[in-house]
């Protein structure tokens, strides 16, 4: 675990300074080059050991590898947009923190109302095509958040940011679902963890 962690906090660290400091500069890189290496580490440890943090033998199940893999895309996404568009709001648009708190409140309230739902609904129409649909939102309101230009209209804004609140209240209940179906119940914990 603590492999993992190092890598991770490498390769955040280097995406991170990576603009202020230089692509070509020596920590950056080194950020870059220990990330892969820690997670090769960390599966030849877990290869070896008798009890493994997650046993790799689930990386082999598509729903529970694409799951995961689906979940670090749309999250990636959804947080992104959440720490850059009041960045860019403000800073581009020149809008007040008033209006922009205004315009993000769209996408959390978005997310608590289809959260809930998006359970129901999964059990209607399944796990596989709930994911995919709510997926599919979140790439949507990436693509119409990079279209908004100064002058688009307030709803514009709201739409986006609301799409990507539906889009991963929707795929979210899901995948997490397929996850804990994919393992064993004793590996619930470390598969919520690794989530």
């Amino acid at each position: 675990a603590v492999v993992l962690a190092v890598g991770a906090t490498s390769l955040l660290f280097a995406i991170n300074r990576g603009p202020l400091w230089g692509w070509s500069n020596k920590a950056i890189i080194a950020g870059f080059v220990i990330a892969p290496v820690a997670i090769v580490l960390f599966v030849v440890v877990e290869r070896r050991v008798p009890h493994p943090l997650l046993p790799l033998a689930y990386m082999r199940q598509r729903n529970f590898s694409f799951a995961i893999a689906t979940q670090f895309f749309t999250n990636f996404a959804y947080m992104g947009g959440f720490v850059i568009t009041p960045i860019f709001l403000s800073k581009v648009f020149d809008y007040p923190e008033t209006r922009v708190g205004g315009l993000m409140i769209a996408r959390p309230l978005a997310f608590s109302i289809a959260g809930p739902l998006a359970g129901y609904v999964a059990i209607r129409v399944g796990e596989r095509l709930s994911a995919v649909v709510g997926s599919t939102f979140v790439v949507a309101s990436m693509v119409a958040l990079s279209s908004v230009a100064p002058g688009s209209s307030d709803l514009v804004i709201i739409g986006a940011l609301a799409l990507s609140g539906i889009g991963l209240g929707c795929s979210s209940p899901a995948l997490s679902a397929s996850i804990a179906n994919a393992v064993d119940e004793r590996d619930l914990g470390v598969a919520g963890a690794f989530q």
